[in-house]
């Protein structure tokens, strides 16, 4: 390969402008041109592929499974690709706070695009409507983080911060990032077999939620969203070992969609699961 081709975005554009400026300064003073090895390792994350014999680029994959701290939350790079405000195709890893040993697992299906400022990560989720009546910091989702207002931001991190420090983090089954195309294109429960022209096909892609366990052998419970999320999990992690000694609950969808429940029903639910799990919400 003599050629790259780097996804280029409104979001990653002035990312990839820096790296390219220190790039040419290094070489212009003395530094190493190197070949195109060294470009992959400095544009890792931004480069399209195209296989041999295929008609259609693959956008660029980051590997998933190495945690990075930032603040008080830990961030997964991941592979992914979302809406607004996105840094790079990088689905936001597991939210959690370090300095709080973690009882409970809230795990969503597909997953959030990572923002460019991370500490809105998460914030177009539903669930925060229902975490922020459980714990008296009303919430409405963010869909366009790009119009988020200060209060609003604020008011996020608030809710984010109460719910880490009482033990509560979350994550989700997959690595993909939700859009409509992925949930087109990504197929569960019964997988249709494809071949290896199949562009469309988008394979679940689960995250290392085993390492997560390990690590924190506080968790007792995994909470999911919904049934999707749950069933999921059972196609992927079914029989691991580390999955034996946990608590498994499916909480009601916190989606407006679910309209088979009012929402004080599914706080009411939510907030007796967490309890069971043995988190106190004084």
């Amino acid at each position: 390969k003599d050629v790259l081709v780097l996804h280029v975005t409104k979001q990653n554009r002035e990312e990839l402008r820096e790296r390219l400026i220190s790039l040419v300064q290094n070489v212009m003073h003395g530094g190493e041109a190197g070949g195109i090895s060294d470009m992959n390792s400095v544009f890792q994350g931004y480069i399209y592929d195209r296989p041999l014999g295929s008609g259609s680029m693959f956008k660029p994959n980051v590997k998933n499974n190495d945690y990075s701290t930032n603040g008080d939350t830990t961030v997964a790079l991941e592979e992914g690709k979302n809406e607004t405000n996105i840094a790079s195709l990088i689905p936001c890893g597991p939210l959690l706070d370090e300095k709080s040993p973690p009882k409970v697992l809230i795990l969503g299906h597909t997953a959030s695009g990572k923002p460019l400022d991370e500490s809105l990560s998460y914030c177009e989720r539903s669930m925060w409507t229902i975490l922020g009546k459980i714990f008296n910091i009303p919430f409405s989702p963010v869909k366009n983080v790009e119009k988020i207002t200060p209060p609003e931001s604020d008011n996020y991190r608030a809710l984010v911060k109460t719910t880490l420090e009482h033990g509560i983090c979350m994550w989700d089954v997959l690595s993909n990032v939700h859009s409509k195309q992925t949930h087109n294109k990504l197929r569960t429960g019964k997988r249709k077999a494809t071949t290896s022209n199949d562009t469309t096909f988008e394979p679940p892609k689960p995250n290392d939620i085993q390492s997560l366990i390990q690590k924190y052998q506080s968790l007792s419970t995994i909470c999911f969203i919904g049934a999707k999320a749950y069933k999921e999990f059972q196609t992927l992690f079914k029989g691991s070992e580390e999955m034996q000694t946990l608590e498994l609950c499916v909480l009601p969808s916190s989606s407006p969609a679910n309209c088979r429940i009012s929402l004080d029903e599914k706080v009411k639910q939510w907030q007796d699961a967490i309890l069971k799990a043995g988190v106190l919400l004084e």
